[in-house]
């Protein structure tokens, strides 16, 4: 198989879970993992396999088999990190989060998708950032942060209206209903349902329409309108059927059982909660067949109910004690407990429904205390984030102080900051003369005059779009088109050039420090071309520049005249295009390195 009709098959996958058919596309990815030979010494390729994992991840979070998400979005999460790849990097940090929320530890989630936005790079034209800003929202929610979850969705939608992505927005303006319905703003939660519902009728979006009409038949249902609820219910089912979607159908029948026993009618709930207990079996829901039976159990314990049991309503909850004491939480064990309580009070069992009332109240503590854990940990982590955005702005202002413009940024994501150049200019700035009479002044005068005119020279740089890359003792080195390129380098650095030589003025303060027969004079070197740029070092680093460019720029500074700005052919022929600048021939020299070159003066135009 090529590399090609690998990726084809990873479409094909898309396609299915598109179409609900989960089982096709874990089939697909895991005969993908065994038929293509995988050569790991090659980003492609671990790239390749970490999004094939993070396909089956995605797969069994849609199946609510979070154990098994986790496990495969740990795998992508080792596959990214060695391809490099921050998007399947990131996909891998959002399910994690998923497997957090199901645990109920938030805070892990936040942490996970925050890490996942550290990894994306400016230049993301994936949206995959405001696929996270969405993930936030869901966590906020989760922990009634209702305003975060808003602002973070709100940022998620502004981006997906100017790329015209119905379906994503559809899917964003459902959230802000929830969000709206959790803030018990029904009006509002209306509005955007509609909305959304709209959305998708204009693009012919079946699977959407089907999924609105089951908000809208929720939204109803918690309204107590139960006929109208039932109403969209029964339109969101055609839908479902006509696409073969057992999860689907399987949730509308739940749903519609619901509303069967709010209105008493127990036979019709069981019924139909029996029919979306087959199709949950199909998908391997294990949890939504348990929540249903447990459901199930309750109407065998209404009299009206043509099958009242107490004996089979006791044989189903007892089972569903069994199930729900290995979930993370335990609030749906605690409800099982108190319908077990209800039911011996009602046959006057009192020894039994003490004894499990007694259980509900030991699970009603636990599963206090586990949200007020939870609840500490939240803070912890809202603090710890607090505390890191400072630290943050704090460290990115020193770098961005240290470091070219955009390099401090890039770093701090962790993405490589070494590049190639092609076009680019060089320039070596040298104070003639100076080592000699530093000899006489003392450290303090000598720091204080070389960094008033390093300032002085930084100013200059700084309005002619340059960078300075470094200085060595008294020399300043400058450069234009890196890290961001400009086609205007070389009448950037020029300019440069000339305003150092002619218009640095040096204050009488600053002269004073200095031995009385000494002038303030300077040199320079520049040269255009290619380089290669990066960060060297891993604690004490620095950004620096390589390559033949640098090293004849440095040569023409130090072969260079006083008051003079010493430039290459290179330089020469490309500068000659701008006429506030004259270059005069000074003929061929012998650089060191490099043999005879043909160098110049610049000077500005008279």
């Amino acid at each position: 198989m090529t590399l090609e009709t690998c990726k084809d098959e990873i479409s094909k996958a898309y396609t299915f879970i598109d179409n609900s058919d989960y089982d096709s596309a874990k089939n697909l990815c895991f005969s993908l993992l065994k038929s293509y030979s995988f050569d790991e010494k090659y980003k492609t390729n671990l790239a390749l396999k970490a999004q094939i994992y993070n396909i089956i991840a995605e797969i069994n979070l849609r199946q609510t088999d979070f154990e098994l998400a986790y496990k495969y979005a740990i795998e992508a999460e080792q596959y990214a990190i060695s391809a490099q790849s921050y998007f399947e990097k990131t996909t891998s940090k959002y399910i994690l989060a998923q497997w957090y929320i199901y645990k109920q530890e938030y805070y892990k989630a936040l942490e996970c998708i925050y890490e996942g936005l550290e990894f994306i790079p400016d230049d993301d034209i994936r949206g995959l950032k405001y696929f996270g800003y969405i993930h936030l929202s869901n966590v906020y929610s989760e922990i009634r942060e209702y305003s975060k979850s808003l602002d973070n969705l709100l940022l998620a939608l502004q981006y997906f209206e100017t790329l015209n992505k119905p379906r994503i927005l559809g899917k964003i303006y459902t959230d802000i209903a929830e969000v709206y319905s959790s803030l018990e703003d029904r009006n509002t939660s209306l509005y955007y349902l509609h909305k959304a519902l709209d959305l998708h009728r204009s693009i012919g979006y079946d699977r959407g329409i089907a999924f609105l009409h089951l908000q809208l038949g929720l939204y109803y249902f918690h309204s107590k309108s139960y006929d109208t609820s039932l109403q969209f219910f029964s339109k969101s089912l055609v839908y479902f059927e006509e696409f073969s979607i057992p999860r689907g159908i399987g949730v509308v029948y739940a749903n519609m059982g619901d509303v069967y026993f709010e209105q008493l009618r127990y036979d019709d709930a069981y019924e139909i909660y029996n029919k979306a207990i087959d199709y949950f079996e199909q998908v391997n829901d294990s949890h939504l067949q348990n929540l249903l039976n447990f459901k199930k159990a309750k109407i065998y314990c209404k009299k009206q109910f043509s099958l009242y049991s107490f004996e089979k309503a006791e044989q189903i909850l007892l089972e569903s004690v069994t199930y729900f004491k290995q979930s993370p939480t335990q609030v749906e064990l605690k409800e099982v407990y108190l319908e077990l309580v209800n039911l011996h009070k009602e046959h006057e069992h009192w020894k039994m429904a003490f004894l499990y009332f007694e259980l509900y109240n030991a699970t009603e503590i636990e599963v206090a205390k586990t949200r007020s854990l939870l609840e500490i940990r939240n803070n912890e982590f809202k603090n710890k984030m607090l505390l890191s955005e400072k630290e943050k702005v704090i460290t990115e202002r020193l770098l961005s102080q240290m470091l070219p413009t955009g390099i401090a940024s890039k770093l701090l994501k962790k993405q490589d900051v070494s590049e190639q150049f092609d076009n680019c200019s060089i320039m070596f700035i040298d104070l003639v003369g100076y080592t000699k009479i530093a000899d006489s002044m003392s450290p303090e005068n000598i720091f204080t005059v070389l960094n008033y005119i390093m300032g002085q020279i930084d100013i200059i740089i700084s309005n002619n779009q340059c960078e300075r890359l470094k200085t060595i003792g008294d020399c300043y080195v400058a450069m234009c088109g890196i890290p961001i390129p400009n086609v205007e380098h070389t009448l950037k650095i020029a300019k440069s050039a000339i305003d150092v030589m002619n218009n640095l003025n040096i204050p009488f303060e600053i002269r004073e420090l200095l031995p009385s027969n000494y002038t303030i004079n300077f040199r320079i070197g520049i040269h255009c071309g290619s380089v290669r740029a990066g960060i060297i070092g891993e604690e004490r680093f620095q950004y620096d520049v390589y390559g033949d460019s640098v090293n004849v720029a440095s040569r023409l500074e130090t072969q260079g005249e006083a008051v003079r700005i010493h430039i290459s052919e290179a330089f020469a022929k490309s500068i000659s295009e701008y006429p506030e600048f004259s270059v005069v021939p000074r003929g061929e020299i012998n650089i060191k390195g490099k043999g005879l070159m043909k160098t110049f003066w610049l000077e500005k135009a008279k």
